[in-house]
């Protein structure tokens, strides 16, 4: 049945400094002026497939305040478009599950449809609050990224970036994690750093050296690196590359042209320098003393350099 809402609040109180969270609790205010007030199977219910946060913390303390108090709070739903009956949660996800560790077979709930326009708005608003509250692991925020970019903008990372007020870079930078390894997917995901840029560096370190990306994610996971996680993964991508460009120089400076050999070799007692090609003698120099004594010293001197 349909009731007035003109005092419902999904969170937080009256006379607060304004934040993330009571905006969307205002917008939200806004929109169930209308909902329908019933009580939902907790088994009809699914989490919001676009709720960035995917960790909750402290359902337990909350299921024993909804033991010893009740519900006080009804939770958000809309009606699931694909499966009939069933619903989606809008707002109040830890509320619903911690009902489920209270045991409650049902909960309280306000169901209304929604647009699009107001979806997006919500989803909006629901990232922002996390982000205010740094409660999102750098992978949860890259995974509402990539959602919010392919279900309200098409793909176009451009559009949802002007939409959002970032750069593109901002938004790119979050989808490019996502292309990681798994064991970089790991790390994100875990409360090590809330750092964006620190995933997208240790991503091009697992590529150029996966054993020197593991050895810091071990390092970083112990609290073993100093200072800040950003600047010490940058020093080590920087100084994996520095390695990589001086083994790829040596490599050139050494590996003759496929194929071809150069040797000393005596004709009868007079030495020869014999350039070959694939076993086929191309060019012959015969050497003397001056020419024997600048090749000892120059060999010497690059025998002397490898040391």
């Amino acid at each position: 049945m349909g009731t007035s809402m003109t005092n419902f609040k999904v969170g937080g109180g009256l006379g607060n400094k304004p934040t993330r969270q009571s905006e969307l609790d205002s917008e939200l205010e806004k929109m169930l002026v209308e909902g329908e007030h019933s009580k939902i199977s907790v088994e009809m219910i699914n989490p919001d497939p676009q709720q960035p946060r995917k960790k909750m913390v402290n359902l337990e303390k909350l299921a024993d305040s909804l033991t010893k108090n009740g519900q006080i709070q009804p939770i958000v739903l809309r009606k699931d478009a694909v499966n009939l009956g069933r619903f989606i949660i809008v707002a109040g996800e830890r509320r619903w599950r911690a009902a489920q560790i209270a045991g409650f077979d049902a909960v309280e709930a306000i169901v209304r449809d929604f647009s699009s326009a107001e979806l997006q708005k919500i989803t909006r608003l629901q990232m922002a609050e996390n982000r205010d509250r740094e409660s999102l692991t750098p992978l949860e925020d890259a995974t509402w990224h990539l959602n919010y970019v392919n279900n309200f903008f098409g793909g176009d990372q451009t559009k949802a970036a002007e939409d959002l007020g970032v750069s593109d870079s901002y938004v790119s930078n979050r989808l490019m994690i996502l292309k990681a390894d798994d064991e970089v997917l790991e790390f994100a995901d875990e409360d090590v750093t809330r750092d964006i840029n620190t995933i997208v560096y240790l991503k091009r370190l697992y590529e150029k050296n996966k054993k020197s990306a593991r050895s810091w994610m071990k390092d970083a996971r112990a609290d073993k690196v100093p200072g800040s996680l950003r600047t010490s993964v940058q020093e080590v991508l920087k100084e994996t590359k520095e390695k990589t460009k001086t083994k790829t120089k040596s490599k050139k400076m050494l590996t003759p042209k496929p194929g071809r050999e150069a040797a000393v070799k005596l004709l009868g007692k007079k030495p020869i320098l014999s350039i070959s090609f694939n076993g086929k003698e191309e060019q012959r120099y015969t050497l003397d003393k001056a020419d024997l004594a600048r090749l000892t010293k120059e060999l010497a001197a690059a025998k002397k350099s490898l040391k």
